[in-house]
């Protein structure tokens, strides 16, 4: 193991200020990346409450039609049966 970590920290040293400017890079980026796809879930998640609400109004609406009532609550004039 010593014979291969010796030629490593040789080769990197004077390196360190360069190593550590593509680390911090590779952090931002990965950061930034993050933050991207955090946003985007949350606008998603709003949009699925946003789509659950219309659907749950829709359906009162329908609901509200097939029980024959109008929606300011008079009954729904039907013709008469004979």
């Amino acid at each position: 193991m010593a014979q291969f970590v010796q030629p490593v920290g040789d080769a990197l040293q004077g390196k360190a200020c360069l190593v550590g400017a593509l680390l911090a890079v590779v952090g931002y980026v990965l950061y930034a990346e993050a933050q991207r796809f955090n946003g985007a879930s949350t606008a998603q998640r709003e949009n699925e409450e946003t789509l659950g609400l219309m659907v749950q109004r829709l359906e009162r609406q329908r609901l509200g039609t097939k029980s024959g009532w109008r929606r300011w609550g008079s009954p729904a004039r039907r013709s008469p049966s004979r």
